[in-house]
């Protein structure tokens, strides 16, 4: 490419103009402009020569260090000398009992669950059932029965409850149980086959599950049968029985395994009243119900059958 070409560019060309205009823009200012800003860009120099200069002559003073040496307050003589009470230290805030820790934890969860229930929440328009309830001391060894006669499951807190989405149950009371509903508490009572609230009623002393007078219907069960069960809803549902508003006990109809419950005596529609001489007619009895009867061996059932009273001993065999 030859000098007259390239002076001939369009990009030469253009560079050419704006340096033309450049230079003409900068012949426009004033010379007095010019020399101003000369001597400020020498008097910032001149500042930053002197300050160097000052540092340069006068070194920077030192710091003072403390002489501090650590002591101990106790000498080697006197920690070789000294005898450490271990029992002493870990006696100093009182002896660990877990036991004691987990039922201290256990009644402020169930203080807090009460609290909780106590609080105004509305009933729920949810289809479920609550057929019973045992409310426990430590509320995780609490539990409800929730479900039609003829399909019931045990819950505890913090199950979900299927068929509905989103929804746990949250606190179990004596007569009704507290659920989440998507992030909602609702309140979901126990009812009756008359599908009315049970009341609450007086307790009353329990009479004898068995009297020797009396004819008994006598069963024995086999222990690795009940072991296979899975859930108690395979052998037996529950509805609640009242009788002028007032809990009388429990109705009771076969679950999918009927051989058992028939092996126990039990017939559709019989009334539980009373086990081991504990009166059903609380929702807070069935509790102590349980209690007994998880590691008995023999359960004296006082039931109600066609209007009349029959008695069942149920014993557990070994095989």
């Amino acid at each position: 490419m030859t000098a007259e070409s390239l002076k001939a560019a369009p990009i030469v060309q253009a560079a050419a103009a704006y340096s033309a205009k450049f230079g003409e823009a900068i012949r426009k200012v004033p010379v007095g402009l010019w020399r101003q800003l000369v001597m400020v860009l020498v008097a910032l120099w001149i500042c930053h020569t002197l300050a160097r200069l000052f540092w340069v002559v006068v070194p920077v003073p030192a710091q003072p260090v403390a002489d501090v040496v650590p002591k101990s307050a106790v000498t080697q003589a006197e920690v070789a000398g000294a005898v450490v009470d271990l029992a002493a230290i870990n006696n100093l805030f009182g002896e660990y009992d877990p036991t004691a820790e987990r039922d201290r934890l256990a009644q402020l969860e169930k203080e807090r669950l009460e609290q909780e229930a106590n609080q105004p929440v509305k009933e729920t328009t949810l289809n479920l059932k609550l057929q019973g309830v045992v409310a426990s001391n430590d509320p995780a060894k609490s539990w409800a029965i929730i479900g039609e006669a003829s399909s019931q499951a045990l819950y505890k807190i913090g199950d979900a409850v299927p068929g509905v989405r989103g929804v746990t149950v949250k606190n179990i009371a004596d007569l009704w149980i507290i659920l989440d509903n998507n992030g909602k508490a609702e309140k979901l009572w126990l009812y009756g086959e008359n599908d009315k609230k049970i009341k609450a009623r007086p307790s009353r002393v329990a009479q004898p599950a068995v009297r020797p007078d009396e004819n008994v219907i006598k069963a024995e069960v086999d222990e690795s049968a009940v072991k296979d069960i899975k859930s108690i809803g395979d052998v037996v549902r529950f509805m609640v029985a009242t009788e002028n508003g007032q809990m009388i006990g429990y109705k009771v109809r076969p679950g999918r395994k009927r051989e058992l419950f028939d092996q126990v005596g039990l017939k559709n529609n019989d009334i539980v009243v009373s086990v081991n001489g504990i009166e059903v007619n609380e929702p807070q009895k069935v509790r102590e119900v349980y209690q007994a009867l998880k590691t008995a061996t023999e359960a004296n059932l006082e039931v109600m059958r066609d209007g009349s009273t029959q008695f069942i001993q149920i014993r557990m065999s070994s095989g």
